[in-house]
């Protein structure tokens, strides 16, 4: 079971705020230092479940189109300084990033982990020595109960909201010390084909996420030109589509997540097609025939918010969310 379950929600920000607890989204120049780009001119990484979540984890990261090599070295968390000397290497795949003509996309997944166990981790090119900031991971229970964080729409339309955001981020890991991981409804970003927004929001909270894994999910201001795909290393259904987001299932101790994607319409369902609803069916059909206790959604458009949206046709309408 999980033992505590922290719920950020666009309509509580302004509380949130507050207290001093939640943060937002933002747009200006940015520079490697401003940002928290990591070295190298390697920035934006990001840790997420992929595959057996006891003993695999996926990257993703960005860097110029000079460095083409995709590497992450993975060693267990034994002291206070990591020593990668008899590191586990893995090698990556690297891509032009859609929204970032100068920049490439990298992508690589760690397996073989021991299941409850810390470990570090960096990324670069192994081939000539180029790193990043070291990160840290733990490795998921067999079983037993564990804590995460979820939060929504941290969504900047300028730089000085991402700082904001980032703060949140920030204060959320250390009031709730041992989250393991945080979960994020979406609206990462205000627009999400600008790069620059990516940049102010990763940047900024890069130090926090190099420390944690984050369960992403799109928001409808990622919906374009795979602006959210680039970001996470998914482990998405075969053949699936993500031009508009991903949808993607994962099990953590006996819990089982479920991460859907409400950018896809289609005649029988608004905000999802066809497919990924079947999916859907048998993903949690699946989930509780193996003996998950939960079974724990992640959605944008949720079909009980409170918010402004709770009357739109998209969620009341006879084909709506709700519906």
């Amino acid at each position: 079971m999980f033992k505590r379950f922290q719920k950020w929600s666009a309509t509580s920000m302004s509380v949130a705020l507050a207290l001093g607890l939640i943060t937002g989204m933002s747009a200006l120049p940015v520079d490697a230092e401003s940002s928290g780009n990591t070295n190298q001119g390697i920035s934006k990484v990001t840790a997420t479940f992929y595959g057996d979540t006891k003993g695999s984890k996926g990257f993703t990261w960005y860097t110029s189109k000079l460095i083409t090599k995709s590497t992450v070295q993975v060693t267990k968390k034994t002291g206070s300084e990591a020593d990668f000397t008899k590191a586990l290497t893995f090698e990556g795949t690297s891509s032009p990033s859609t929204n970032s003509a100068e920049e490439l996309v990298h992508k690589a997944v760690a397996t073989g982990l021991q299941a409850d166990t810390a470990y570090y981790y960096r990324v670069g090119d192994g081939a000539r020595g180029i790193w990043s900031e070291t990160g840290t991971f733990q490795t998921a229970p067999k079983s037993g109960e564990f804590t995460f964080i979820d939060l929504a729409d941290t969504q900047a339309k300028s730089e000085d909201e991402a700082i904001l955001s980032s703060q949140t981020l920030e204060k959320a890991l250390q009031t709730v010390g041992n989250a393991q991981f945080v979960v994020h409804n979406g609206d990462i970003v205000d627009t999400g084909t600008k790069e620059e927004q990516w940049n102010w929001l990763l940047g900024h909270s890069q130090k926090s996420l190099l420390n944690t894994t984050i369960v992403p999910s799109a928001g409808n201001h990622e919906d374009e030109n795979y602006a959210f795909y680039d970001h996470f290393n998914i482990n998405e259904p075969a053949g699936s589509a993500t031009k508009t987001g991903a949808y993607y299932s994962f099990d953590y101790s006996n819990a089982h997540f479920i991460v859907l994607n409400s950018n896809e319409d289609s005649e029988k369902y608004a905000n999802f097609s066809e497919d990924q609803v079947e999916w859907l069916k048998k993903d949690a059909a699946a989930a509780k025939k193996a003996g998950a206790k939960w079974v724990i959604v992640n959605i944008h458009k949720g079909p009980y918010t409170t918010s402004n949206h709770a009357t739109d046709a998209d969620i009341m309408d006879s084909n709506g969310v709700r519906n």
